[in-house]
């Protein structure tokens, strides 16, 4: 009984590592792509201020993402 908890209990904070690392990978190209965008309004500087807002957002979040898989990978 108790072996079949610890084995869905490990099935789950895999499937959750899954999932979150899913997320960062998937921020990472959001990123890069943001970066491609910024790469043609390097002479407008309102549109580059708004990247940076987005890219600094990204970049929190995926931090906060990290924090939260680790946090649940400890058994």
């Amino acid at each position: 009984m108790m072996g079949n908890q610890l084995s869905y209990i490990i099935s789950r904070k895999l499937r959750l590592m899954d999932s979150l690392v899913l997320v960062v990978h998937l921020q990472k190209l959001v990123l890069f792509s943001i970066a491609r965008i910024a790469v043609f309004f390097m002479s407008h500087p309102m549109p580059l201020k708004a990247l940076g807002i987005l890219v600094t957002k990204t970049l929190q979040n995926t931090e906060i993402l990290r924090l939260i898989m680790f946090q649940f990978l400890r058994i």
